[in-house]
């Protein structure tokens, strides 16, 4: 007699993969040119994942109680970083407030893209200076939008077939969105631009057959929720599939055809990085692929690696004021190394463990002050 794989269980899983794909994401911010920023695809497909599972647990819950949870859950943070944000750039010489287009960048107007979450519409304010990190707050409100209507069309579903289709056509609407602004708007994927792999190749130049006046082009489209639905379905589907069936679904994860299908997914998605003509699918394949092979590394890791998945699990739960405050203090840090004309290792060695210091001393900061925030708009 066989005994039962052990089953791990899936909130911690989910935290363990979070605290992975934030270590991806710092990490290209630290060095670019690699697939890090591929950790961003994890968050957006967990992000259905955990709602739709903790949708499935709550049958009682109203749609306009969930948008203020939601809202409550992720603006507070947003918006206290926005100012802190603005206050660094005020402080920054016009030299490093030039966007894409040569022209000087406002402090004043950012802070008002950040508060009305309208960065993402205008490529020169979407990655703008001090906290590029912000853009991905804004389309993950496009999402929580979407999210009600796509989760009752998947719990009426009455058959695997309409289940499927459902999800089938939030993919063509990613697909068919990013193909279009690839053609018609230069569009390019957000990470696109540094590639892979160093020495894979260079990526395709987005079309240039745009004004550089027209704001809505190059990889503002890709900031939208539409870019992003079909993963964010896929980790919908996944959810709606555990909650039915958490025992079969972790036998599953416990064989190998979680990685080996993953990785070969992920590396198809890697392929459509190089070609235009790829992009349309690239982050999709990347996406599903990627969160797949985490889930089954951390599935591995939580049965016989547990101090690595206790320290992945503390650092998931933690993810999201890293991910808000890391560009922003790495950018302070930037900004004093040339002030202070840094030259010798020693120096740049202190600093860095000053920049490393002051991320978690305002992860602690905003998460209390988020905190506090929650319990009164609550």
């Amino acid at each position: 007699m066989t005994s039962e794989p052990e089953f791990p269980p899936i909130r911690r899983l989910v935290e363990a993969m979070k605290g992975m794909a934030i270590v991806l994401i710092v990490g290209v911010h630290l060095h670019r040119g690699w697939f890090g920023w591929q950790g961003v695809h994890v968050f957006i497909t967990l992000s259905g994942f955990t709602l739709a599972l903790a949708s499935c647990a709550d049958e009682r819950i109203t749609w306009t109680r969930w948008y203020r949870r939601r809202a409550v859950r992720i603006l507070p943070a947003y918006w206290l970083t926005a100012v802190a944000g603005f206050l660094l750039t005020m402080l920054l010489p016009p030299t490093d407030r030039i966007g894409p287009s040569g022209e000087i960048l406002s402090p004043a107007m950012l802070l008002w893209r950040d508060l009305t979450l309208t960065r993402n519409f205008d490529y020169a304010t979407m990655f703008g200076p001090v906290n590029a990190s912000l853009w991905y707050v804004p389309m993950l409100a496009g999402l929580y939008l979407a999210f009600p209507p796509l989760m009752a069309a998947l719990r009426g579903a009455a058959s695997c077939r309409a289940f499927a289709g459902i999800v089938f056509v939030a993919v063509v609407v990613e697909v068919t969105f990013r193909a279009a602004a690839v053609e018609w708007l230069d569009g390019i994927g957000v990470g696109f631009g540094g590639g892979v792999w160093p020495g894979w190749g260079s990526v395709a130049p987005p079309l240039d057959r745009l004004a550089p006046s027209v704001d809505f082009q190059l990889w503002a489209p890709f900031g939208q929720f539409p870019a992003r639905l079909g993963e964010f379905a896929l980790g919908m589907a996944a959810g709606v599939a555990w909650a039915k069936s958490p025992e079969k679904a972790a036998r599953f994860m416990a064989t190998r055809w979680p990685i080996a299908a993953g990785t070969g997914v992920w590396i198809a998605g890697c392929a459509l990085v190089y070609p235009r003509t790829g992009w349309a699918m690239a982050d999709l394949l990347i996406a599903s692929g990627l969160t797949l092979a985490l889930a089954s590394f951390g599935h591995a890791s939580m049965r016989h690696l547990s101090s690595v998945s206790a320290f992945l699990e503390w650092l998931g739960g933690w993810s999201f004021y890293i991910f808000l405050t890391h560009v922003l203090v790495g950018s302070a840090a930037a900004a004093l190394a040339l002030r202070l004309q840094l030259s010798t290792m020693p120096e740049y060695v202190a600093l860095a463990a000053i920049t490393v210091i002051a991320v978690a001393a305002s992860c602690r900061v905003l998460r209390a002050a988020d905190a506090r925030l929650q319990r009164i708009a609550s």
